[in-house]
């Protein structure tokens, strides 16, 4: 099973650049959106509610991925029509 580990770790791609700018931006901007994003801020509208909890969880999840908290935060914009 090491084997096996090793060799399919070896084949990933690894992007160390969203490793190290995720090790310094991420903190913020997940602070930023989980304040922004969150579902209780749509309490009217159940579809936004909706939607904002889904966000809500996958920027819980990737707290310290910057890549893709940028991709939820774009996503907040066009679906929530939320202003940064």
């Amino acid at each position: 099973t090491k084997q096996k580990f090793k060799k399919e770790s070896l084949e990933q791609e690894i992007d160390f650049n969203n490793i190290i700018n995720s090790s310094f931006h991420s903190k913020q901007l997940y602070d930023e959106l989980k304040v922004k994003c969150h579902p209780d801020r749509f309490p009217n509208d159940e579809e936004k509610n909706i939607i904002a909890d889904n966000l809500f969880q996958e920027i819980t999840e990737n707290q310290n991925n910057v890549k893709r908290l940028q991709e939820l935060k774009e996503e907040a914009i066009q679906k929530l029509n939320i202003n940064f």
